[in-house]
C-alpha cells in the first residue's frame, strides 16, 4: 500500500514535469558541481536503494524520472551558458582571490626588476635646461 501511493505520487510529479517542462535547474546546478559522473551515480543509487528497501513500484517510476534528469543532466545543463559563466567567474575569482591574499600575508612578493645585460657606459647626458657654466662652456 505504502509503495502504492508512493509510486503514484512520484508518477503524478513526474508528469506534472512533463506537462509544464520544468527543468530543476537548481537541483541541476548543485549536482553538476559534483560532475555529471558523480551526478548520474547519485540519481541511478537512488534508484537502486528504493529497490533495496522493497518499494519496486516507486523504484521503476523513480527510474523513469532518472533518464529525464540523466539526459538533462548530460545534454542540456553542461553546455548552458549560465554554467559556463558561473565556471569562468568562479575560476577568475579564485585565481584573483589567492593572490590577493598572498600579498596580504606576504607570502608572495615579486624581485625588484633587474637588466640581464647591462648597457656599455656612455657620456654624461646633459639636463634640460643646462647649467650656465656648462651652455657657456658649449656655445662660447
Amino acid at each position: 500500500m505504502k509503495d502504492t501511493f508512493l509510486a503514484s505520487g512520484l508518477a503524478i510529479f513526474f508528469a506534472l514535469i512533463l506537462l509544464s517542462n520544468w527543468r530543476f535547474n537548481s537541483t541541476l546546478h548543485m549536482l553538476s558541481m559534483f560532475g555529471r559522473p558523480a551526478a548520474s551515480i547519485f540519481i541511478l543509487g537512488c534508484v537502486a536503494v528504493l529497490f533495496y528497501k522493497d518499494f519496486p513500484l516507486t523504484g521503476l517510476v523513480a527510474g523513469l524520472l532518472s533518464v529525464y534528469l540523466l539526459k538533462t543532466v548530460w545534454t542540456t545543463w553542461p553546455r548552458s551558458d549560465e554554467k559556463r559563466l558561473h565556471q569562468e567567474m568562479a575560476r577568475d575569482q579564485a585565481r584573483w582571490n589567492t593572490i590577493d591574499t598572498q600579498f596580504g600575508n606576504k607570502t608572495a612578493v615579486h624581485d625588484s626588476p633587474i637588466m640581464m645585460v647591462p648597457p656599455d657606459p656612455f657620456p654624461e647626458m646633459l639636463v634640460f635646461p643646462p647649467r650656465s657654466e656648462t651652455l657657456q662652456e658649449m656655445c662660447g
